[in-house]
Order: C-alpha cells, then structure tokens, then sequence
C-alpha cells in the first residue's frame, strides 16, 4: 500500500474529538488524582483545625463521567462556532461540523423529536433569511428541553444572520429578539440567566485580538476546566450557638460563614503554598442564583503542573439538599437529566453505567477513600430510581457479579 493512499485513508480527528481525549488523558492522570487527593484530605483537616465548632459532611471529590466530559467540549465547540459566525462567518466545513455537534447533542440528551429540530437548525444555516420564518425557528428551538449553551449558540447565529440581511422588518426583529431572550429579559425577570444573547461578550471579543487568537485556537478554547471539582457542606458553624433559631438563620449564619472563611483560605498563602497550588486569575466567584443556588466557587491549579485545574465549591447543608432535589437541582436543567441507560444486556448496561457516572472520592476516617463503580451509580442516581424498574434490578445483578468476582480474586 503506498504512502500517498494510506494518507487517504486517516480519519481527521475534529477539534472536539481531540480536546475529549485530553481531557479523558488528563482525567486519568495519576498525579493529578494523587495531588488532589492531598488537597482533599489537607483542606478537611485545615477546617477542622481552625474551626473545631463547624461540622462539615462527608468531603467529596468528583470526577466527571467520560460521557459529561464529551457533552461539556461539544457545547464549547458549539459555543465557539457561533462566536466566529457573529465575529467574522464560518466556512461551509465548519457548518456542518456545527450541525453534526448538534445532532449528537440532541441525541445524548434526549431531547424529543431531535429530526424534527435538526431539520430548524439546517433552515437556520442554510435557508434564506429573507424568507425565513423567525418566530417559527426560535418556538422550535428555544425549549426547555435543550440545553441554555446551545440556546445561545443558535440565537447568535439567528441573530447575525438577520443583522446582515436586507429584511425590511430587521430591526423590529432585532428588537423583539432582545426583549425575549437578551438583557432586557435578564432585568425584566431579574435573573441574569435569562440573557441567552449574551451579546456584550462579543463586543469585547471583538476588539481583544487576544480573545480572537483563542478562538482560533480550539486546542486552547475546549479544555474543560472542571475535570475534579470537591465539595465542602457545612451543616453547622460557630455562629449557629443558638439551638431556638430558624433554618432560615441557620443557613444564612452558613452563608456568611463560608464567605469570611473563603476571604480567610485565599489570604492564608503559607497553606496554599505548601499545597503548590494557586488561584486562577478572577476564579473565586460567590454564586448566587434565581432558583435559590448559594455557593462560593474557586478554580486553583497546581503550580508545577498548570494544565492540572479542579474546581472548589463551600456551600450549606440547607443549599446542598436545593441543589440535589429542590429548585436548582443540577439534574433538571435541560440536557443534565438522569436517567438509568436502557438495559439490552448487562455487559452493556454495564458499560453505559460506568459512561454516564461520575467517579466520587471521599473523606474516610481521614483519608481519601476512592468509591466503588456501585457507590458512584447509587450516589449519582439516588433521586432519579425507580425501585421496581427492570434496570435497578439489572444494576443489583451487576452488583452481585462484582462481589463474586472481587471474591474469586
């Protein structure tokens, strides 16, 4: 076989492909597992040392699930796409590349009818917006059911496109758009989430050729940043003496707690430093969310290895169980819903398992105690189970072979 048709024959990796399989490398790095296994345990014991009174529960590590990783890059690329659309356009290579991300994407999350949606998203690349039916196109893809990111990416395009056409009723359209799903929807309900347009973002890009560098650069642009986040819940702190206060007080009291304590963490250089890691450039963030979410959240890296990043949230035990079943419950956002895989076989159930969930380490009597296949899949789906399905009992057979197989070893 000659040189030239073996070339031929090489698939070409696209740009998310390439980024997920960094990530999966980066996620299974034994260093970087072992250095934030020490942060993990170093943290839980600097707590309990400066604030004896304060109880936290069980620390936990997680690890995102190979399938959450792909989902995230695709959505980044999705993003990207459509800021280079707005910017200055995207080939017809990279339009189909767009198509296909989304195809995929509609797919994972199982959103309804997806052919049915694919077909809006080729109209709005490809048909003439001149005729294009708008309303049409936003009511099809502007649905809960799909995930707020690729909301954004879609309205970017939408939006550019009737920026750059002769459409009489152009800026009525524009207007519309931008009280529906821009920052005056965000001030109108006041929830910054709602300002899907986000379009501020692009006028800075625009003339930050730093910004634009990146967005050529999707080996730069796709790293996910939150591979290894952990989590400290507080259920109690110093200033919940008082037992005759409300629950109301007691989070708050948590609340501020967490606040003067994180302002406390990043001042105390001496123990960071002795961690090796470091505070990324404007990563400390105090979340605060329409649906009732409260948390502060870091982004540190380690010192001699700068590609390694995991994530810090403090929160309160009141905002913990919000964020488990309550408002602002991470699975009922669009596209993050869980669902136990559908059972053909068990191999294959299985494997879908081991896809889908992520990898939780915890504090175990002062060390960092890795969870079994089995605790990650009971942890991750414990509010989404149905006890008499078919699937829970395949997952108890899994189980069970697990057991006898780790015996026979």
């Amino acid at each position: 076989m000659s040189d030239r048709f073996k070339d031929k024959l090489v698939v070409q990796k696209g740009p998310a492909r390439e980024a997920y399989e960094y990530a999966i490398a980066l996620k299974n790095n034994i260093d970087f597992e072992k250095n934030t296994e020490k942060v993990l345990e170093a943290l839980t014991n600097y707590i309990k040392e400066k604030y004896p009174e304060a109880r936290i529960d069980t620390p936990k590590l997680r690890e995102k699930s190979p399938k959450s990783i792909r989902g995230k890059i695709r959505r980044l690329e999705l993003e990207r796409l459509a800021k280079l659309y707005a910017i200055e356009g995207i080939s017809k290579r990279q339009q189909q590349s767009f198509l296909s991300i989304t195809q995929k994407l509609l797919r994972e999350d199982k959103v309804e009818n997806p052919k049915k949606i694919e077909q809006k998203i080729k109209s709005l690349l490809y048909d003439s917006i001149e005729t294009l039916d708008i309303q049409e196109i936003t009511k099809a893809l502007i649905i809960p059911e799909i995930n707020e990111h690729s909301q954004t990416a879609f309205l970017r395009i939408l939006q550019t496109r009737i920026e750059q056409s002769n459409r009489k009723d152009k800026e009525e359209i524009l207007k519309k758009l931008e009280t529906q799903y821009g920052e005056e929807a965000a001030i109108r309900g006041n929830n910054p989430e709602l300002n899907k347009l986000r379009s501020e973002n692009l006028e800075e890009i625009r003339h930050n050729p730093a910004e634009i560098e990146r967005l050529h650069k999707p080996e730069e642009y796709l790293k996910a940043k939150d591979l290894l986040a952990m989590r400290f819940v507080f259920t109690e702190v110093p200033e919940n003496k008082e037992k005759e206060i409300s629950t109301e007080e007691r989070d708050n009291n948590v609340i501020q707690f967490t606040r003067k304590f994180s302002k406390e963490l990043l001042e105390d250089t001496k123990f960071l430093d002795s961690l090796g890691i470091a505070l990324l450039p404007n990563a400390y963030k105090h979340k605060t969310k329409q649906n009732g979410y409260v948390a502060e959240h870091f982004k540190f890296y380690f010192k001699e290895h700068p590609e390694q990043i995991f994530e810090l949230q403090f929160r309160s035990i009141y905002r913990e169980d919000m964020a488990q079943v309550g408002n602002a419950a991470h699975c009922k956002r669009a596209g993050k819903k869980r669902v136990l895989p559908e059972f053909h076989n068990l191999q294959q159930f299985y494997a879908d398992i081991r896809d889908s969930v992520p990898q939780y380490t915890i504090i175990k009597q002062g060390k960092a105690h890795k969870c079994t296949w089995a605790q990650n899949a009971a942890a991750y789906y414990q509010d989404n189970i149905d006890f008499t399905s078919p699937e829970y009992e395949a997952m108890l057979q899994a189980i069970q072979q697990e057991k006898i197989q780790a015996q026979e070893k």
